[in-house]
């Protein structure tokens, strides 16, 4: 009599237990609770799932019904797909198809899909780092790398046509300078990988500059039309202009003075530590609080064209680019904002 009791006392102190830890998901009407290990029968409120068996000791650590949890694993699965696409798209944009890609990790290899060379399998990793396909890969380094002279004048004619004559040109590696003939203004001297991304003679560049810039602005027209763009937030006392690509300096009543193209500024342009991030800014308090010497938005000349690094260390001849958001979400690293301190 005492051991019936008690097997009727403790089935229902189990399913009062199992409500609490599941709710009315499950159905306990089939359950003969013996003890913690031996297995009971519980029946599944979803339609189509069922009755199922699991230990008692089992059920009351948080597991349930074996088919919601595959059904639980593959919404899982569809997220992390969802999320791993987004992602994707971000730094790639609409360059590969994700419509067979099927994510189970960072490092489990996904199909995706190359709309020049086609399917091709990959890292998760490796694609959220910027990788690609391998394929366009070489193909875009071929237009850069190249093993003689006439492999690379082959390759300039490409992409200048016959403007410039290579006769005095000489094929060392990718960054010595050769020597390119303008037809209008002569010898000058260029890297080959430069010449290769399609720049060419700086003064026919400057030339066609002007051409295009006729207007020359006054020093006073040019703070109107700063005015005009960014009203009084900006003190312009210690502008000297010369010319639209000539710096001058801009007073900011938060940071103090920094340096800009006139060009810069008329395009909206203004303080870059107003619009530094988080992290520059950490960076920027650190080298401060130092001591250390440093250039903001720094240009190495020739090699990195347009592209600016956050800091530059002279004293320790060091770059520092910080990476925050911009390796999820697309931020452009093309301007010319320049600090000095």
């Amino acid at each position: 009599m005492k051991s019936k009791f008690m097997k009727k006392y403790t089935t229902e102190i189990f399913i009062k237990k199992a409500i609490e830890v599941h709710g009315n998901n499950c159905c306990y009407g089939k359950v003969n609770y013996i003890n913690a290990n031996t297995k009971i029968t519980i029946t599944c409120l979803v339609d189509d799932h069922g009755d199922f068996t699991q230990t008692p000791g089992n059920h009351l650590f948080g597991q349930s019904c074996p088919k919601c949890g595959y059904d639980k694993i593959g919404d899982i699965k569809r997220h992390n797909t969802e999320e791993f696409i987004r992602k994707a798209m971000l730094i790639h944009g609409d360059r590969y198809g994700y419509e067979n890609s099927n994510y189970l990790g960072a490092h489990i290899k996904v199909i995706l899909d190359c709309y020049i060379h086609g399917p091709f399998e990959q890292t998760p990793a490796a694609h959220l780092r910027s990788q690609g396909c391998v394929k366009c890969q070489y193909e875009f380094l071929s237009n850069y790398f190249v093993s003689n002279t006439q492999e690379f004048i082959t390759k300039a004619i490409k992409i200048h046509g016959n403007k410039f004559d290579y006769s005095k040109s000489v094929y060392i590696n990718a960054y010595t300078n050769i020597i390119i003939i303008c037809p209008i203004h002569g010898e000058f001297e260029q890297k080959p990988d430069n010449h290769l991304q399609s720049k060419g003679c700086s003064k026919c560049s400057l030339e066609e500059f002007i051409i295009n810039h006729p207007t020359r602005l006054t020093q006073e027209e040019f703070i109107i039309r700063a005015k005009q763009i960014h009203g009084d937030k900006f003190d312009y006392s210690k502008v000297v202009y010369i010319n639209g690509w000539t710096k001058i300096i801009i007073v900011c009543p938060i940071h103090g003075d920094f340096l800009q193209t006139p060009n810069d500024h008329l395009q909206g342009s203004g303080c870059p530590i107003c619009k530094s991030s988080k992290g520059e800014l950490a960076i920027l308090e650190i080298l401060k609080k130092h001591g250390i010497k440093f250039t903001r938005q720094y240009q190495i000349p020739e090699i990195a064209h347009n592209l600016y690094y956050d800091f530059y260390l002279p004293d320790y001849n060091l770059l520092i680019e910080f990476h925050g958001i911009q390796h999820y979400e697309y931020v452009s690293f093309f301007h010319d904002d320049d600090d000095e301190d």
